[in-house]
This record gives structure tokens, sequence and C-alpha cells, in this order.
């Protein structure tokens, strides 16, 4: 999406209520266990390999993780206003993942000409973009033993899409979104709780 046009996107937005906290003081959620896990993704060079591992790439700071599916005009929105905070250089790549959230149902083709060229697809990413499905192990991340019984998607509170979290580099999330579309307000709260999440992390 042109800079213009998110602009504009943000303009028609920002009338909308949603449902973001104004805090930018984020609190670890009740869920005390952490989980981690290892899946594939799109393969492409803004993926970083073929694989994705949770809790290596948290070790490189906090991440905002994003959930989508590929017909999901909010995803698609989120999508867009990520990919020009990344672009003008509000946001790193390195602090945002694309979790697929509806392996079972859509194809890994669909989501790749959704989000996987920035050349072809309809709404590009520029960082790493993640397919689990239902048969990918958790595992907990403190003891890095296997959570048996337990899917991604169960581990990470059956995610809606979009949702859009904020993990700490501990594997917490810190914060949680249900908005289904951005606006200029829920965009700059994301970028200030993620910042003041690494912050804290430096502090450490």
């Amino acid at each position: 999406m042109k800079p213009s046009a998110f602009i504009v996107l943000l303009m028609l937005c920002a009338g909308l209520s949603g449902c973001v906290s104004d805090s930018t003081n984020p609190e670890v959620e009740e869920n005390t266990q952490r989980y981690t896990f290892t899946a594939d993704t799109l393969n492409r060079s803004a993926d970083g390999g073929a694989s994705f591992n949770l809790a290596e790439n948290l070790q490189d700071g906090p991440m905002i993780v994003l959930w989508v599916s590929t017909g999901c005009h909010g995803c698609h929105d989120w999508t867009d206003a990520l990919y020009a905070a990344a672009e003008n250089g509000i946001l790193s790549n390195d602090s945002i993942v694309t979790i697929h959230r509806y392996p079972d149902f859509e194809s890994r083709q669909s989501l790749h000409n959704v989000y996987g060229s920035q050349n072809n697809s309809t709404h590009p990413t520029s960082w790493p973009v993640v397919i689990p499905d239902d048969d990918t192990p958790v595992f907990d991340m403190d003891t890095q033993s296997l959570v048996v019984g337990k899917t991604v998607f169960e581990a990470f509170d059956y995610p809606l899409s979009p949702t859009l979290q904020i993990f700490n580099t501990h594997g917490d999330i810190v914060w949680t979104s249900d908005e289904y579309r951005p606006t200029q307000f829920s965009l700059n709260n994301v970028v200030e709780i993620l910042q003041g999440v690494d912050d804290a992390n430096t502090l450490d």
C-alpha cells in the first residue's frame, strides 16, 4: 500500500471506535505459563529461513504478533499499516511476525498470494509469515519440555483474526488488541507499547 493510501485509510478509520486501551503501560496477562513453538514459514528471504522459532526470535527483542487469515479485511488493513510503519522506519521488520490462524481451511498458496510477495501479493509483508497447524508441537518456554495435548492456537488463547499481540523477551503476552481495523491512535499505541517493553528489557 502506498503511504498516501495508508493516510487515507487512517483518516477514514479515525472515527471508528475500537477496543484498544489508551494505556501505554503494558501488563503481563494472567496466564503465567509461557509457550514457544517452531513452524514452517513461506520460506522467502524476509522469513529468515524455512522455519521460525518464537523463543529464538524473542531473544532479539519484543515482538508484535499478528494473527491473520487470507480473507480478513481487518488483517489486510493491519498488515498494510504495519508495512507502512516498517517502510517509514517507525517499526523494525525484526519486531513483527505474522502467524496464519486457519491453515486447515486456507492453503499456503492463498497465504502467499495475499501476504507473501512484495511484487505480486495484495498485502505484502517484509517480515516472517509463519504457518503452524494443529500438529505443531508446543513447548514450555522456561523448561523446553513438550506440552502434551495443546495446540499452538490453544496455547495463545485461540486468537481470532485479526488479533495483534505484543510479546516481551520472556515470552509473556503483555498486550492484546482485538480492534478489527487500525486507526492512527491504535497504531501509535502499538508503537509506544512496543517501545516501552523494549526499554523495560534494556533496564533488566
